[in-house]
């Protein structure tokens, strides 16, 4: 992942070129491939429950977010892209409140 910094850093989105885009998609293809290399191998050795955890939890940040710059800045447009909500995401605590009387 480290590899991405330098192709976005202070960089804005739509100033990407074509190449660059085709590079940001290249590289975090790859990183996801690795993610999931490790998330394999991180199941395989769980020993219990306990670490059940720590798999979710890798599971849903690191790849989410290099999909989230996959769409934003390599233009792929079968991603989520940054801030939107998805389906089964709770409701932020001032859209649970109920309305005022």
């Amino acid at each position: 992942m480290t590899e991405l910094q330098p192709l976005f850093k202070a960089k804005a989105p739509e100033a990407f070129t074509a190449e660059e885009r085709q590079r940001d998609r290249e590289v975090c293809d790859r990183a996801l491939d690795l993610r999931n290399q490790y998330m394999r191998l991180h199941a395989w050795m769980i020993q219990d429950r306990g670490c059940e955890g720590t798999l979710m939890s890798s599971y849903y940040s690191a790849p989410s977010l290099l999909r989230q710059i996959k769409a934003a800045y390599g233009g792929d447009a079968g991603v989520n892209p940054v801030g939107r909500k998805t389906p089964d995401a709770p409701l932020a605590p001032a859209e649970k409140r109920p309305p005022s009387l």
